[in-house]
């Protein structure tokens, strides 16, 4: 049975240098990235999408807000 636990992380703006160490303290690639706060700064969406890319699975869904 795969793992339903949910594991809650913080990357600030520099988190599209270190995806691939916050995926292996928290166990990713992820099915699901819920993010908050993080569309205001326009400068850092391309950043962002990096970021999600890494994270998630091929299959994976981000919802921002």
């Amino acid at each position: 049975m795969r793992d339903r636990s949910a594991r809650a992380c913080v990357l600030g703006n520099d988190g599209a240098a270190k995806p691939s160490a916050a995926r292996a303290a928290n166990g990713g690639p992820y099915d699901y990235v819920v993010g908050a706060d993080c569309l205001f700064f326009e400068d850092f969406h391309a950043d962002l999408a990096v970021v999600l890319d890494r994270l998630l699975t091929p299959e994976g869904r981000a919802v921002l807000c």
